[in-house]
């Protein structure tokens, strides 16, 4: 009896070790994917760090495009000789009376008020270059620059 009695025991112990084991081993596996998890948020952080630190060093080793040298109309086209036309400024755009008009140096953004004209001032018109009028004053005081159609009633 005490050799079934031993078996009985044997086979307790076997099954006791067995499920340690089935137990250690599932602790291993889950801090294993606990492992895999941290050490795949890390690498990922990572690369987020990393690509933004890319993104920064191109961004602030490229020039800015308002920096760059612009070609202006006034550079490439000459002034003619002879006026296209001639108006006289207005200086109500709106139903909104402005007072003064501006004549600016080009027509780009980078541009400086070369003048600014009253109300009812003549003007020649040299160039055509819509939204604008190149014109200059028709007094000959040297007064030109770009304004905006609206502001010039053609009377020629």
């Amino acid at each position: 009896m005490e050799s079934d009695e031993s078996r009985k025991v044997f086979a307790d112990e076997r099954a006791k070790s067995v499920l340690a084991a089935q137990k250690a081993e599932k602790r291993s596996f889950q801090d294993n994917k606990k492992f895999n998890f941290t050490k795949f948020m890390l690498i990922s952080i990572g690369l987020i760090v990393l690509f933004v630190l890319i993104k920064l060093i191109t961004i602030a080793t490229q020039q800015p495009k308002y920096n760059q040298p612009r070609q202006t109309v006034e550079q490439t086209a000459p002034i003619p000789a002879q006026p296209i036309g001639t108006g006289k400024i207005t200086t109500i755009a709106d139903g909104f009376d402005v007072r003064r008009v501006n004549l600016f140096s080009t027509t780009g953004p980078n541009r400086t008020i070369n003048a600014s004209l009253i109300d009812g001032e003549k003007v020649n018109i040299l160039r055509d270059e819509d939204p604008y009028y190149f014109v200059e004053t028709s007094n000959g005081d040297g007064r030109r620059g770009y304004c905006i159609k609206g502001f010039v009633i053609k009377t020629k």
